[in-house]
Parts: structure tokens; C-alpha cells; sequence
């Protein structure tokens, strides 16, 4: 959500509120966010940042940003984790040893299909679990073309890669099993603790492979759409876009430590429309958030260069990666806890227009 956008919204109401009670009410915690990041926040000094392949290219276009909002604040990027004072992994649940631990970006997990000619396909969560226990082993199965009419799909053998990033499963076996009557069987999955463009690219011709979305948007294959509906597959379909992981996002919950926050899927909340929409596209809830954390001693640099990476301007620089920005919702409350110890003023009123 633009920035400039929350403060006209939410301040128009602070102040009509104002106005008819004749008080100033508290200031919602996304406005005082929005009112912090006016201004940077900087402390001398350098550190490292270790990062995943899928916002790699991101890493001199924040240097040189940096650079020119803080002369003085620096990073570089570590080449391990062991080497790093901030440290993000989207391999990872959490970040072992660190002092802060936050949600940075946005994945999911997709079903990633290689079809020659082939540019879309659905798949139900009873599909999946029949591929998964060889009960399904042609693409011109009846049951896959039920999800997929007009689609016409020839007979082919599947050629199944049941190999799946750990972090990345529950949130897909979660969503499949309550598509699936609550239940759905994952025992044929294998986690593994990565999987890479490398290993993506490899998929055979009828291959279907469990995929990280930031591994599969650069590997460029089919990503299947899940069928919600099976009265109405094509319209029930939920494409793994950034629009319906992103809406997907909107149902986190936070919870909060003092040291850490985390976040879980709420899948029966109203899914929150973007700015400037009325409504919100169906979420893609095999979503998952990808941790930054923040390691070694507790380091005023490493926290100010964290609320950097996670002001909204930066983390809008993600469109150009193949990860996804953390809701607003949620960081708003992540830049509360990585700020812990630096001077950020305290925002005590709402700009006028």
C-alpha cells in the first residue's frame, strides 16, 4: 500500500474524528509507521547481509539508495550466513541464533507442470493427493480433465518430482487438506531443505514438480491454478499470481516476542482489497513469509540498516525480484521491533493534505 495513500486515508479520519470529539484520538499504528519513514533513520557504521538468489540483483540498488539517504551507513553482501549481521533465508522458518527475527518478503509454494504447449492448467486437491499416490499417472486422466474443461489435454505419462522445500509444505498440504474435506495425504512428499532454479529447470517433458513461487517465477514454467469449486473449475481456479499470494498475505495474523515476530495464515478472514480496488481477488493461501534476521550482537547499524531493507520504498524494489513485499499490516509491526534502541522521533501529528 503507497504510503502517501495511507496518510490521506487514515488522516482524513483522524481528523474528523478530532473534530467531532473535540480530542486527539490515538494515532493508528500504520500512520505513525507512515509518518516515521518521512525521514531515514541512520547510524554510522557498516554491516553485512546475507541474501537468497531471488533478490540478489536487488542488492546494489539498495547499496546505492542507501548511500544517498545515509552517507555514512553502509553494507555489504556477505557470502554466507556465518559471515552476515543480518541474515535472510527464503529456505528457512526461522533464523537459528538470531538476537531479531522478522517477516521480510512474501513466498508460496506452486505446482509447477511442463507441458509442450501448454500455458495453464487446474488442479484439485483430490488431483494432487491421486498424483502424489500414483492413483493418477496420465494428464488425460478423467479426473484432471473434469478441473480442466475445453482444456483438451492428450494422453501423456505424469512424470512426477515429489520433492518439496520444507518450509514450504505445510502451507500447501494445509490449504490442499481443506480443500480436500480436511484431510490430505503428504506422505509421499519428500522435504528437502532447497530447492534452486537449477533443480527447477530440469523438470522432464509431463513433469510436475513442488516449487517455491520466487524458484518458479524465474524458471518460467505452468503454474497450476488450485480449483476451489469443482461445480465451477474454471472460475474457482486460484492462479498462483502475486495478486492472490498477495491477497493471500492480507490473512496473516502477527504474534509477537520480544525478540521475534511470526505470523500465521488465517484462512477464514475477509482477504483485505488492495489500494485503489473494491475487492479482493480469492487468496492463493499456500503462502508462507521469508524471515530476516539479525545475528551476532545486538548492533544499532544492523537494526537501522533492517528498517531500511523493510521501509516501504524498499520493499516496493521487490516488484523487480522474485519475491514478494510482507503485507503493510504486518510491517507495520516489524519495523516497531527491529527499531527497538534506534532514535526515531515520535510522530505527533498528522500532515495537513
Amino acid at each position: 500500500m503507497n504510503s502517501r495513500r495511507v496518510l490521506a486515508t487514515v488522516a482524513t479520519a483522524v481528523v474528523a474524528l478530532a473534530t467531532l470529539t473535540g480530542c486527539t484520538p490515538p494515532m493508528p499504528p500504520e500512520v505513525r509507521a507512515a509518518l516515521a519513514e518521512q525521514s531515514y533513520t541512520c547510524v554510522a557504521g557498516a554491516s553485512s547481509v546475507a541474501m537468497p538468489h531471488a533478490i540478489a540483483d536487488l542488492a546494489t540498488s539498495w547499496q546505492d539508495s542507501m548511500l544517498t539517504a545515509c552517507p555514512e551507513m553502509s553494507f555489504l553482501v556477505a557470502e554466507t550466513a556465518a559471515e552476515a549481521g543480518l541474515v535472510i533465508d527464503a529456505t528457512a522458518e526461522t533464523i537459528g541464533g538470531a538476537y531479531a527475527t522478522v517477516p521480510f518478503a512474501l513466498d508460496a509454494t506452486v505446482i509447477a507442470v511442463n507441458i509442450s504447449g501448454l500455458t495453464s492448467i487446474n488442479l484439485t486437491a483430490s488431483n494432487v493427493e491421486a498424483i502424489l499416490a500414483g492413483e493418477i499417472t496420465d494428464w488425460a486422466d478423467p479426473a484432471i480433465a473434469a478441473a480442466n474443461p475445453g482444456l483438451g489435454l492428450t494422453s501423456e505419462p505424469i512424470v512426477l518430482d515429489a520433492r518439496i522445500q520444507k518450509n514450504g509444505k505445510a502451507p500447501l498440504t494445509s490449504w490442499l487438506a481443506r480443500l480436500n474435506g480436511g484431510v490430505f495425504d503428504d506422505s509421499k512428499l519428500v522435504e528437502v531443505a532447497a530447492l534452486t532454479v537449477d533443480d527447477a529447470l530440469v523438470l522432464p517433458e509431463g513433469g510436475i514438480a513442488f516449487l517455491p513461487y520466487s524458484v518458479n517465477a524465474e524458471a518460467m514454467w505452468v503454474a497450476a491454478g488450485i480449483v476451489t469449486n469443482l461445480k465451477h473449475p474454471n472460475e474457482s481456479a486460484v492462479i498462483p499470481d502475486s495478486d492472490h499470494i498477495n491477497s493471500a498475505g492480507s490473512q496473516l495474523r502477527v504474534s509477537k516476542t520480544e525478540t521475534a515476530i511470526t505470523v500465521e495464515l488465517k484462512p477464514d478472514a475477509k482477504p483485505l482489497a488492495p489500494a485503489g480496488q473494491d475487492q479482493a481477488v480469492a487468496p492463493y493461501q499456500a503462502v508462507y513469509t521469508v524471515p530476516l534476521g539479525l545475528t551476532g550482537p545486538d548492533s544499532p547499524v544492523a537494526r537501522a540498516i533492517a528498517r531500511f531493507l523493510l521501509r516501504q520504498d524498499s520493499q516496493g524494489m521487490l516488484g523487480a525480484s522474485y519475491l514478494l513485499p510482507i503485507p503493510e499490516t504486518v510491517r507495520v509491526e516489524v519495523l516497531e521491533l527491529v527499531s527497538v534502541g534506534l532514535d526515531i522521533p515520535e510522530p505527533t501529528e498528522v500532515p495537513e493534505g
